[in-house]
């Protein structure tokens, strides 16, 4: 075992020891924590290590030496932390690294928290495996909630460990991967605790700034226009995902109605969201990232899920734009932003982005 590895395995020791504290109520949660977490430890090996080895997949092999250029060029051009993160790759042999579950009340979008020792709390619950994920999932909608479950091929414990490149990222575009670095990286510059829209927003906005930077600086350049159209689709996308929040929000705002008309005005929306994105598509020329995620049932739950994402993203930019482009300034307003009062911070950037 590498020395990475041992610092970890006593970091998932130290774990043991909160869980067990925190009574028999998490413990099943958090056993299954560790051991994903152990899990990933175990199969990480050194990115140059996994290079010399003749047997790599050249596919793969592509993938990680894009990664290490990326990794390079987020700490010296976008100021990311330069750590022992993302120097190991980990082949799980799975799809995703872990599952999210997100929820919502039947008629609110207000997201269910879940809190966590260092992290604190934040609205979706990950399970390093499927199958404890899929019972959560069941569990809660028995009791009434709108539930979304989906896979996640990518993570950060923001520092808390030395985090591996995943093989769940090596059958993306280039721009994808790099993007998802710098995202991921971006969790380890700046994070509050107990606001994962900010959290979640900021490592976005910091995607979509790093790749623009990324693609137009290195031999990415000839793949940009692909990207700036896939970017479009994404914002095309997501605009109309939060005209439909927006809807929904003036629906449970207004409470008028008994719960069989709130459930069909809900539904309505949903509708009118799909028929919205069947519109979109017809303009994309076969394009059909999206079509799972129309297709396969929307809820609360998983309108919520894109605004957690995407909600402050244009005010960071604006706020981007305002420091002149200068990414040192900009994260000198991010630490201002960090020590203000959630209320305020959240008032703060709904104008800043227009909302």
């Amino acid at each position: 075992m590498n020395i990475s590895a041992l610092v970890g395995a006593s970091k998932c020791i130290s774990l043991c020891f909160i869980v067990l504290l925190q009574g028999c109520s998490t413990l099943s949660y958090y056993h299954q924590a560790v051991t994903g977490q152990s899990e990933l430890l175990s199969k990480s090996r050194p990115i140059a290590e996994v290079l010399a080895d003749r047997q790599l997949d050249p596919a793969v092999r592509s993938k990680l030496l894009v990664v290490q250029k990326a990794r390079a060029f987020a700490i010296s051009e976008l100021g990311l932390p330069d750590n022992d993160s993302y120097r190991d790759y980990a082949d799980l042999q799975r799809r995703y690294v872990m599952w999210s579950v997100f929820a919502t009340p039947r008629f609110s979008l207000t997201p269910l928290q879940w809190c966590y020792p260092f992290v604190g709390c934040i609205s979706y619950r990950n399970y390093f495996f499927r199958a404890d994920a899929q019972a959560y999932a069941l569990k809660l909608e028995s009791e009434g909630y709108d539930v979304h479950l989906t896979g996640v091929p990518a993570y950060s414990t923001i520092g808390w460990f030395d985090d591996p490149v995943i093989n769940t990222m090596m059958h993306w575009q280039d721009y994808d991967l790099v993007g998802t670095l710098f995202h991921e990286m971006a969790h380890q510059k700046s994070y509050i605790k107990n606001d994962t829209v900010f959290n979640e927003s900021l490592a976005k906005a910091i995607e979509q700034i790093g790749l623009q930077r990324w693609m137009k600086n290195t031999s990415q350049q000839h793949r940009y226009v692909q990207y700036l159209i896939d970017e479009q689709r994404e914002k095309a996308f997501v605009g109309i995902v939060q005209d439909a929040r927006k809807k929904l929000q003036g629906l449970y705002a207004q409470n008028t109605k008994p719960e069989s008309g709130q459930f069909r005005a809900k539904l309505d929306i949903f509708r009118e969201l799909r028929r919205n994105y069947i519109k979109l598509r017809k303009q994309w020329n076969g394009y059909d990232a999206y079509d799972h995620w129309i297709l396969s049932g929307v809820n609360n739950a998983k309108v919520q899920s894109v605004a957690t994402y995407y909600d402050y993203v244009p005010a960071f930019k604006y706020l981007l734009a305002l420091q002149g482009d200068d990414l040192s300034l900009f994260y000198k307003q991010i630490e201002k932003l960090m020590v203000m009062d959630r209320l305020e911070r959240d008032e703060y950037l709904r104008k800043l982005g227009g909302q």
